[in-house]
């Protein structure tokens, strides 16, 4: 378990408002076991149930319980190693998504351009559409590595576009943009795998640059498998 300041069992004992005495007593292991659990130190995953059962949690809650707070330590894990990444980007020189095409679908030109410019930035060529007829028209002709794709629009929608060009190409990398992120629409699109994931507008750089990172490197190795069989030929 994490060792920061928000040790899932600190904070689940402190709001009980029990000593790691009581904690101990009730979960029939040693003060010491209560305060390495706390401080991050690594321990049973039987003993964590102990600890977790004796806060009052039962055995289907104490699984999603270790899967939360397994799923946030590999995504601050993820963050580092982005963060990282960057830095060294920035230290040689290099743009994160050299030569990655994008295009961008959204009937805000303020959010079309802000979006482009990004992107030019970290190295994408960008293709950008106002509605979903015109971007169905794009990637028919140039077949970007990734859409970008907003899910309301007045006319042909987000999600019915997406169904046109997945239609002309089943391996499309898309990722839907909407301020409402959590409506039945954009979680059967999860569900269905329509799109690689979801963006919930308003979004920081960061969350985009973090998803470009996932899909970047299928692109590259799509790119790759062309020269490779070339070779074999």
């Amino acid at each position: 378990m994490s060792g920061s300041d928000n040790n899932l069992f600190r904070r689940l004992r402190e709001a009980q408002m029990w000593t790691k005495t009581e904690l101990a007593r009730k979960a029939g292991v040693s003060v010491l076991t209560i305060d390495r659990v706390e401080r991050g130190f690594p321990c049973r995953l039987s003993t964590q149930r102990k600890i977790l059962t004796a806060l009052g949690y039962s055995l289907a809650e104490v699984r999603r319980l270790l899967d939360e707070e397994l799923a946030r330590q590999e995504a601050e894990a993820r963050a580092l190693q982005s963060l990282v990444v960057r830095e060294e980007e920035v230290l040689e020189g290099r743009r994160p998504f050299d030569g990655l095409s994008v295009m961008v679908v959204d009937d805000e030109q303020g959010v079309r351009d802000l979006l482009r410019g990004r992107l030019q930035h970290w190295g994408c060529s960008v293709q950008v559409a106002s509605e979903g007829e015109e971007a169905v028209r794009i990637y028919s002709a140039s077949r970007p590595d990734v859409v970008l794709m907003d899910m309301e629009m007045p006319g042909k929608g987000g999600l019915a576009a997406v169904e046109e060009i997945l239609g002309l190409d089943p391996q499309a990398r898309i990722l839907l943009m909407t301020g409402a992120w959590d409506t039945a629409p954009a979680r059967r699109a999860l569900e269905r795998k329509m799109v690689r994931l979801v963006l919930a507008k308003p979004f920081h750089m960061e969350q985009l640059e973090m998803a470009l990172r996932e899909v970047a490197p299928e692109v590259r190795k799509a790119e790759r498998e062309p020269s490779k069989t070339g070779a074999v030929a």
